[in-house]
């Protein structure tokens, strides 16, 4: 049993609830000295409770609602009425108990044999069959909120209802494998060809009532009929792929390796389901060469080797899928258009039932193409230094996106292959340990540059300009987009002197100065400019672990830099009337009381200021960190105080999570947030655990 809580004014409140249990076993048995069979099996049964409110009817809106509700807005009146403001009350919601009882089952079955024809010749046969069986129960509980003054009835939320989710997947997976494997002389050869079929079908069905007489038995028949909802269906896919790889290596100092596969999938039309994708690398282990075995450097060197590789990487998926999520069209049919019942239609003076298509498919679809070439070096030193460097090169072409496309269309954007990206950059792993008597440690570092690039897009211009992202050739995939700041107007003669026309009409003391990027003498949408992007150009972790005697201490480290976060939405806050100002309006503008504020202004009645209306450098800051995700400090008890009272080992300790975090971010803000969220994302906590572990 784990539980997460987030602190407000009442203290800890607990939001989700998770039951696991995991089961594996495997089995293997030799028939004949030609012959083995090797059975695996693995189950996990996961229960999760999670809260959901009447107001939308999923857990994301309680984090929103309590980053927006002002602080003079009670939890209880001394009436006992709930307080509220705009959306609700999330602790209200959390008190009715609404809950979405999430079910999910996998199993994991692998059967395999392998035979053995003559010498260094193998067949083997693997089938593996993974069933999942995944339920949803999301009861909404109504609420009615009451006016403090009057006791009347004033906002309701929601109406009782339960709906119910059941999806049931199926993966059936038969591989057959072909391999012949010879050493002579100084030569080893490994070869490998092989055939997979892997078919996906996928049941589901899904059912709503509403209006229940009570909330204590939260089943579909205890519902009204009248007003039910009721859905379901099956997909089917189905990937079929022939491969061969050969595996050289001459001397154990010169290694190749090439590969080619022959994948088609049912996503696509016609001829656009198969296509080849190979690759190849090689291996130079230079430290096991004569010149080097009788070089000064092989007294220092224990392995010296460069690599490299190129190869050719297939996707056929438009954006990643949970193992939970429930089917969609989109998702599993981009290339071929499908029917949705549900669309009525008038056949003479009555009202029939009937299908349409509802989303768009593309029949021109291709598989989405990933152009990979790396070089690395391995070097290991005998004084207990290893390095790993790595260069790469990824180009992804055929990349998969919707474009903006004309309303007359009637549909979605389709999903096409719309863009090319490339990612480049260069990886580097360090590693040493040592000893001192009883003082024991090792220390693990690595750093990574990734630059993200679009080379070509198919949309004619940038876009879109209408929000905080922009897509152009030359920039990361998510740029962010907007104005680029000068400060604040510290008088109305300042921002009348500067000649440049505001967003808004009424610009004056104590708003933010947008720079007229093109000098027109205005500032519009022409004068944004790219801000940086969500995603680090350079990412690091450092791993450290001390033992002296019976004690241990473990740390991790991770950072990023040359990143950016957007201060933005419910989580920023404001002073209108939707939603409430955050401390971060402390030091505010005010011409009077505090002409020197950090913070524009604050008004409740234009958007000159807005970080969400006109996103600006003002708002998408530096959001460069370094965190200590974890540490860990334990005591073993000695062996000699265990053993007289029967016990095998017994350690005591503590471990800590994100408990410290140095940043340039905002106060308050956690850098590590998703770009694109307005405050409604489960926040990380600080946790301490204290803990003893027995072994008898």
């Amino acid at each position: 049993m784990a539980s997460l809580g987030f602190m407000d004014q009442k203290g800890v409140i607990d939001v989700a609830k998770s039951d696991r249990y995991n089961f594996r076993t495997n089995l293997g048995a030799k028939i004949t000295s030609k012959l083995s069979m090797n059975l695996g099996l693995s189950y996990n049964y996961q229960r999760i409770n999670e809260p959901v409110n009447p107001y939308t009817g999923d857990m994301a809106q309680i984090f929103r609602q309590a980053n927006r509700i002002p602080s003079f807005i009670p939890y209880k009146y001394s009436n006992g009425y709930y307080g509220y403001y705009g959306n609700g009350n999330p602790i209200a919601w959390l008190d009715m108990k609404s809950t979405d009882a999430m079910i999910y089952k996998h199993a994991n079955i692998n059967v395999s044999a392998e035979y053995q024809i003559v010498e260094g010749l193998k067949f083997k046969q693997v089938v593996s069959f993974q069933p999942r069986d995944n339920m949803s129960s999301k009861f909404v509980k109504e609420i009615q909120f009451y006016d403090n003054t009057t006791g009347l009835p004033s906002q309701k939320q929601g109406v009782n209802n339960l709906t119910v989710y059941n999806n049931q997947e199926e993966l059936l997976t038969l591989q057959s494998l072909l391999t012949y494997d010879k050493t002579f002389g100084k030569h080893q050869v490994n070869v490998l060809g092989g055939f997979m079929d892997e078919t996906r079908r996928a049941d589901f069905s899904s059912a709503y009532r509403q209006n229940f007489l009570g909330t204590e038995l939260q089943e579909l028949v205890l519902g009204d009929p009248s007003g039910q909802v009721a859905n379901g269906g099956a997909k089917k896919l189905i990937l079929r792929s022939y491969f061969g790889r050969i595996n050289y290596v001459f001397a154990d100092k010169y290694l190749f390796e090439a590969n080619v596969r022959r994948d088609g999938s049912s996503r696509f039309v016609s001829s656009n389901q198969w296509n080849t994708f190979p690759s190849f690398s090689a291996g130079w282990r230079i430290a096991q060469e004569n010149f080097f075995q009788n070089s000064g450097l092989a007294n220092s060197i224990s392995e010296l080797k460069l690599r490299g590789g190129w190869g050719i990487l297939g996707n056929q998926t438009l954006t990643g899928v949970g193992e939970n999520a429930y089917p969609t069209n989109d998702e599993w049919y981009p290339g071929i258009y499908t029917i949705n019942s549900g669309f009525n239609y008038a056949f003479g003076n009555a009202l029939s039932s009937g299908g349409a298509v509802s989303v768009a498919a593309n029949p021109a679809l291709l598989w989405e193409r990933s152009v990979s070439s790396n070089i690395g070096l391995d070097l290991n030193f005998k004084n207990n230094w290893s390095f790993v460097v790595d260069y790469f090169n990824r180009t992804t072409d055929r990349l998969y996106t919707t474009l903006p496309i004309p309303i007359q269309f009637g549909l979605p954007s389709p999903t096409q292959n719309a863009g090319k990206v490339r990612n480049r950059g260069l990886e580097i792993q360090a590693n040493y340990a040592n000893r001192a008597g009883e003082f024991k440690f090792d220390i693990g570092a690595n750093a990574s540059y990734i630059k993200n690039e679009i080379l070509e897009w198919k949309s004619d211009a940038a876009e879109p300009h209408s929000t905080f992202y922009v897509r152009d050739r030359g920039l990361p995939l998510r740029s962010f987009y907007g104005y680029e700041t000068l400060g604040i107007y510290r008088s109305d003669e300042e921002y009348i002197n500067s000649k440049v026309k505001g967003v808004t009409g009424d610009v004056g003391a104590g708003d933010l100065i947008y720079k007229d990027q093109n000098g027109d003498g205005k500032i519009d949408g022409n004068d944004r400019v790219y801000l940086g992007s969500p995603d680090p150009k350079f990412i690091f972790g450092l791993t450290t672990n001390f033992s002296y005697k019976n004690f241990d201490l473990n740390m991790f480290w991770q950072g990023a830099a040359d990143v950016k976060g957007y201060l933005w939405g419910e989580a920023l806050g404001s002073i209108t009337g939707s939603d409430k100002p955050t401390e971060i309006y402390a030091d505010r503008f005010h011409i009077v009381n505090n002409p020197n504020g950090s913070m524009p202004r604050a008004l409740t009645s234009w958007s000159q200021n807005s970080a969400s209306t006109n996103p600006s450098d003002f708002w998408v800051q530096n959001a460069s960190y370094a965190r200590l995700k974890n540490i860990t400090l334990g005591y073993n008890i000695p062996q000699s105080v265990l053993n007289k009272i029967g016990i095998k080992g017994a350690k005591v300790y503590y471990s800590g999570q994100n408990l410290l975090t140095i940043t340039g971010f905002a106060n308050g803000f956690d850098p590590e947030a998703p770009a694109d969220s307005r405050g409604n994302y489960y926040p990380q906590v600080k946790t301490n655990i204290f803990g003893l572990n027995v072994n008898f």
